[in-house]
């Protein structure tokens, strides 16, 4: 494994890994982790997915790991640095290797930061994996567990208000986040739609035009991504899209998070979604 230095644009630097160095590239995946997870969790999974053929790139989302930036009254961002992060990072990755097939891997609000790149960039990916991703509106969740969501989503957006920043890291959700970013997030989770503070586009309307191409798996009694709310997040997409939506039996092991720890866990099922998608 090997890292580059990233300094973007605004100033702000990032680390991104290389997982395997094939000697001929035809596809590349981009692993995006979950809100509040250091990249470095998925290095064990990131390196078995890699194949003589394909190169895997990960990287921390802004305000996490190797970023330089860490949330504060003073220091903010929200969806909209993200995708620009991400476009950043691709249009690197793309210069690299002009002709490879590019999919974006992400897990959580990784996968959902994938989903809205999609809707914005959608000539620049070839498709999205997505594991335990979901959208956070609270009715994706049945009975007193929506409630719950509701519950906690309206008392991390006071939080969030009340601090000028997420304080995650002590909460025990999360991570530390920027303000706009838990904004976004808490509109997400209490109307059901994509309203990304400080951007042009109106992304449930990209989102409804987007003709995506995504692999996306649920596991079974993971509570932060229920079946219904990815449900909720895969219907945001165009109608022609091609989706396979897969639900996995889930233990103690494989639950929302400790899936990372077993490497061939999907890895069969992506292999064969990228060979039909690139045939």
């Amino acid at each position: 494994m090997t890292t580059h230095k990233i300094d973007f644009k605004d100033g702000t630097t990032n680390e991104l890994k290389v997982h395997n160095t094939p000697a001929r590239v035809e596809d590349v995946i981009l692993v995006l982790p979950a809100m509040g997870v250091r990249v470095s969790y998925y290095d064990a999974y990131a390196k078995a997915i890699g194949n003589e053929n394909r190169v895997v790139y990960s990287v921390d989302l802004r305000g996490q790991g190797k970023s330089s930036i860490r949330a504060s009254k003073n220091v903010d961002w929200g969806y909209r640095e993200h995708i620009h992060d991400l476009d950043f990072i691709l249009n690197i990755i793309k210069n690299k290797y002009p002709n490879a097939k590019v999919f974006l891997l992400g897990h959580s609000l990784g996968g959902q930061m994938a989903c809205l790149y999609s809707a914005k960039y959608p000539t620049k990916i070839n498709g999205l994996i997505l594991i335990a991703t979901c959208s956070v509106y609270y009715r994706g969740w049945r009975g007193w567990s929506g409630i719950k969501t509701l519950i906690g989503v309206r008392f991390i957006g006071l939080i969030n208000s009340c601090l000028g920043y997420y304080p995650g890291h002590k909460m025990g959700f999360g991570g530390k986040q920027g303000k706009t970013e838990i904004k976004d997030w808490y509109k997400n989770g209490i109307t059901g739609k994509y309203t990304v503070e400080n951007e042009e586009i109106d992304y449930e309307a990209e989102l409804l035009k987007t003709k995506a191409r995504i692999l996306a798996f649920t596991i079974k009694g993971d509570d932060f991504s229920p079946h219904k709310a990815t449900r909720n997040l895969l219907e945001k997409f165009n109608s022609s899209s091609s989706i396979e939506h897969i639900t996995v039996e889930g233990n103690r092991e494989t639950n929302h998070f400790n899936w990372t720890k077993y490497p061939e866990i999907f890895k069969n099922q992506i292999d064969g979604w990228i060979n039909i998608t690139n045939s």
